[in-house]
């Protein structure tokens, strides 16, 4: 509830101490601002943080994967951008979150040597599972047509 007229990019939700965390960016701002909003319920209505922006920087602000907690610290990852789309992702560590407050400070960084990525990650704690994602970027004289079969068949 509230966000009916707003495109979010990259959105993801935290249940923390009863209080739902929004995390997301806007179109018009690509990426680059880092926004977050509270509700105490899943369906709204959300409240701006009040240090919404939390984050102006196309190093960490754009987010790269949901918010996880292990060992009772939060941690938030966050897109690199600075060289080229998915560049690397940056780690995050939330060191304070509530309804009024909010700090992070960088504490690591995941990079894959020779290619560009990775731009997501998802861990699983439970089941040791780790999800990255990375991309070569080749130049193909068929991307275009690939691209356009691509929205054909949406289309069909």
């Amino acid at each position: 509830v509230g966000f009916e007229s707003i495109r979010l990019v990259d959105a993801t939700l935290l249940n923390y101490n009863n209080i739902f965390y929004l995390f997301f960016g806007t179109k018009e701002q690509d990426g680059n601002v880092l926004k977050l909003y509270t509700s105490y319920k899943i369906n709204g209505p959300f409240r701006k943080h009040p240090q919404s922006p939390i984050s102006i920087d196309p190093s960490k602000s754009r987010m790269g994967g949901r918010v996880i907690i292990y060992n009772d610290k939060i941690y938030r990852f966050g897109q690199n951008n600075c060289r080229n789309y998915g560049h690397s992702i940056s780690t995050m560590k939330i060191t304070k979150l509530s309804e009024s407050e909010y700090e992070e400070s960088v504490c690591g960084s995941v990079e894959i040597m020779n290619h560009y990525g990775p731009h997501n990650i998802d861990i699983n704690f439970e089941n040791k599972l780790l999800l990255i994602d990375f991309y070569n970027n080749k130049f193909s004289i068929f991307a275009g047509y690939r691209r356009f079969l691509s929205r054909m068949k949406n289309l069909i």
